[in-house]
């Protein structure tokens, strides 16, 4: 009887934040920064019969992905008047979006389940999975 314990997790993440700031040069006082920030991640998970209670086992590959980025427009205005006096305005635009993607192939009643998650098609019991969603926000 072979029984596997391989639990296989692979998780990596890229992401950065960039801005630019700007003060307009024809209006005294006047300033722009646009800011940007985004974030992907990816995940693999490989596994198989991780508690080992019987013979049959069971075997999976997860595949999942995330991906978010925010963007914002900021205009600022500050101005002095009558040197006891202030102005100071703010505009701000923003927009964020988010989204998810994942794929699951799974399987159990294995009569070997030496080639793991790698020959899930020997299963006895196959089970495919999806999912996805999409948001964005102003």
């Amino acid at each position: 009887m072979t029984r596997c314990h391989r639990i296989r997790s692979q998780i990596r993440s890229l992401f950065g934040n960039f801005y630019v700031d700007a003060d307009i040069p024809f209006l005294s006082g006047l300033n722009y920064r646009l800011n940007f920030g985004n974030n992907y991640r990816w995940n693999r998970e490989y596994s198989s019969n991780a508690f080992a209670n019987s013979a049959a086992g069971s075997a999976s590959k997860i595949n999942s992905s995330w991906y978010d980025w925010t963007l914002d427009h900021i205009l600022t205005y500050r101005k002095t008047l009558a040197t006891v006096h202030s102005l100071d305005v703010t505009l701000v635009y923003g927009r964020r979006e988010s989204n998810f993607e994942q794929a699951v192939a799974a399987g159990s009643n294995f009569n070997n389940l030496r080639l793991s998650y790698n020959d899930l098609n020997l299963s006895g019991i196959q089970v495919i999975q999806s999912s996805a969603w999409d948001e964005s926000y102003l």
